[in-house]
Protein backbone atom coordinates (compact mmCIF):
# COMPACT_ATOMS: atom_id res chain seq x y z
CA UNK A 1 0.00 0.00 0.00
CA UNK A 2 1.47 3.71 -1.30
CA UNK A 3 1.17 6.56 0.05
CA UNK A 4 2.90 9.33 -1.95
CA UNK A 5 1.94 11.53 0.45
CA UNK A 6 3.46 10.97 3.60
CA UNK A 7 7.04 12.10 2.13
CA UNK A 8 8.40 15.56 2.62
CA UNK A 9 8.62 17.26 -1.37
CA UNK A 10 12.71 17.43 -0.62
CA UNK A 11 12.92 14.28 -0.47
CA UNK A 12 10.24 13.23 -2.41
CA UNK A 13 12.33 14.65 -4.91
CA UNK A 14 15.36 12.86 -4.29
CA UNK A 15 13.29 9.51 -5.03
CA UNK A 16 13.21 7.76 -8.71
CA UNK A 17 9.73 6.99 -9.12
CA UNK A 18 8.42 3.69 -11.12
CA UNK A 19 5.64 3.58 -13.56
CA UNK A 20 3.71 2.07 -10.75
CA UNK A 21 4.72 4.66 -8.54
CA UNK A 22 7.05 2.74 -6.25
CA UNK A 23 9.66 5.18 -4.92
CA UNK A 24 13.25 4.00 -4.25
CA UNK A 25 16.17 6.37 -2.65
CA UNK A 26 20.29 6.05 -3.10
CA UNK A 27 21.66 4.52 0.29
CA UNK A 28 22.22 8.74 1.52
CA UNK A 29 18.52 9.05 1.64
CA UNK A 30 16.64 6.15 2.54
CA UNK A 31 17.09 6.29 5.88
CA UNK A 32 15.42 9.69 5.33
CA UNK A 33 12.54 7.70 3.78
CA UNK A 34 12.28 5.32 7.06
CA UNK A 35 12.04 7.98 9.40
CA UNK A 36 9.31 9.79 7.40
CA UNK A 37 7.61 6.35 6.75
CA UNK A 38 7.57 5.74 10.33
CA UNK A 39 6.93 8.89 11.64
CA UNK A 40 3.62 9.11 9.64
CA UNK A 41 2.70 5.69 11.10
CA UNK A 42 3.51 3.46 8.55
CA UNK A 43 5.57 -0.13 9.24
CA UNK A 44 7.90 -1.18 6.79
CA UNK A 45 7.14 -4.63 5.84
CA UNK A 46 10.34 -4.89 3.93
CA UNK A 47 12.60 -3.78 1.14
CA UNK A 48 14.42 -4.44 -1.86
CA UNK A 49 17.73 -3.12 -3.48
CA UNK A 50 16.91 -2.30 -6.96
CA UNK A 51 20.33 -1.73 -9.86
CA UNK A 52 18.71 0.55 -12.55
CA UNK A 53 19.88 0.16 -15.97
CA UNK A 54 19.56 1.25 -19.33
CA UNK A 55 16.18 -0.88 -21.17
CA UNK A 56 18.52 -1.31 -24.21
CA UNK A 57 20.04 -4.07 -21.88
CA UNK A 58 19.71 -7.74 -21.55
CA UNK A 59 18.49 -7.62 -17.86
CA UNK A 60 14.94 -9.10 -16.59
CA UNK A 61 12.89 -5.65 -15.95
CA UNK A 62 11.11 -5.52 -12.18
CA UNK A 63 9.19 -2.83 -12.93
CA UNK A 64 9.98 0.48 -15.32
CA UNK A 65 11.33 3.88 -14.74
CA UNK A 66 10.75 5.69 -17.66
CA UNK A 67 10.92 4.93 -21.59
CA UNK A 68 15.09 4.14 -20.99
CA UNK A 69 15.31 2.82 -17.82
CA UNK A 70 14.56 -0.23 -15.67
CA UNK A 71 15.09 -1.33 -12.36
CA UNK A 72 16.00 -4.77 -12.02
CA UNK A 73 15.46 -7.39 -8.64
CA UNK A 74 18.42 -9.95 -9.33
CA UNK A 75 21.45 -8.23 -9.19
CA UNK A 76 24.98 -9.93 -10.42
CA UNK A 77 27.76 -9.74 -8.03
CA UNK A 78 31.66 -8.79 -7.91
CA UNK A 79 31.75 -12.93 -7.52
CA UNK A 80 29.49 -13.16 -11.03
CA UNK A 81 26.32 -14.92 -8.72
CA UNK A 82 23.21 -13.20 -9.40
CA UNK A 83 21.94 -12.14 -6.06
CA UNK A 84 18.41 -10.73 -4.86
CA UNK A 85 19.09 -8.28 -1.58
CA UNK A 86 16.14 -7.59 0.29
CA UNK A 87 14.38 -8.00 3.76
CA UNK A 88 11.17 -8.46 5.49
CA UNK A 89 9.89 -7.67 8.94
CA UNK A 90 6.55 -9.38 9.97
CA UNK A 91 4.69 -8.41 12.80
CA UNK A 92 4.59 -10.80 15.82
CA UNK A 93 0.67 -11.47 17.65
CA UNK A 94 1.60 -10.24 20.50
CA UNK A 95 3.27 -6.74 19.24
CA UNK A 96 1.38 -3.40 19.63
CA UNK A 97 1.37 -1.58 16.69
CA UNK A 98 4.05 1.48 17.85
CA UNK A 99 6.17 -1.27 19.03
CA UNK A 100 6.35 -2.96 15.62
CA UNK A 101 7.03 0.44 13.95
CA UNK A 102 10.35 0.91 16.06
CA UNK A 103 11.35 -3.02 15.30
CA UNK A 104 10.61 -2.06 11.37
CA UNK A 105 12.92 0.93 11.89
CA UNK A 106 15.67 -0.76 13.57
CA UNK A 107 15.04 -3.88 11.47
CA UNK A 108 14.93 -2.12 8.20
CA UNK A 109 18.30 -0.24 8.80
CA UNK A 110 20.57 -3.02 10.07
CA UNK A 111 19.41 -4.85 7.10
CA UNK A 112 20.43 -2.59 4.76
CA UNK A 113 23.67 -1.73 6.49
CA UNK A 114 24.22 -5.70 6.78
CA UNK A 115 23.22 -6.49 2.94
CA UNK A 116 26.34 -4.29 2.34
CA UNK A 117 24.75 -4.05 -1.49
CA UNK A 118 26.91 -1.65 -3.16
CA UNK A 119 29.97 -3.21 -2.16
CA UNK A 120 29.03 -6.91 -3.13
CA UNK A 121 27.63 -5.84 -6.31
CA UNK A 122 29.32 -6.31 -9.71
CA UNK A 123 31.26 -3.08 -10.78
CA UNK A 124 28.80 -2.04 -13.43
CA UNK A 125 26.13 -1.84 -11.05
CA UNK A 126 28.32 0.26 -7.94
CA UNK A 127 26.53 3.22 -8.31
CA UNK A 128 23.33 2.26 -9.54
CA UNK A 129 21.98 0.64 -6.38
CA UNK A 130 17.88 2.29 -5.02
CA UNK A 131 16.74 1.12 -1.93
CA UNK A 132 12.35 0.38 -2.48
CA UNK A 133 10.63 0.29 0.83
CA UNK A 134 7.17 -1.53 1.25
CA UNK A 135 5.17 0.01 4.26
CA UNK A 136 1.70 -0.29 5.41
CA UNK A 137 -0.61 1.77 8.40
CA UNK A 138 -2.14 -0.04 10.88
CA UNK A 139 -6.08 0.27 9.35
CA UNK A 140 -3.95 -1.32 5.89
CA UNK A 141 -2.32 -4.04 8.13
CA UNK A 142 -5.72 -5.10 10.15
CA UNK A 143 -7.04 -5.61 7.00
CA UNK A 144 -4.25 -7.66 5.13
CA UNK A 145 -4.12 -10.04 8.03
CA UNK A 146 -7.94 -11.58 8.29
Amino acid sequence: MKEPTIFSDALRNKAISSFDDELAWKLDDIFDAIDEIINSGYAILGGDAWAIVSTQSEHIPLTYINPNEIAIGIIRGGDNIDYVFNWHCDKKKSEGWEDYLKRTKDESIKSIKKLNTEQLVADEFKDSIYYNLVYINEEGHNKLVK
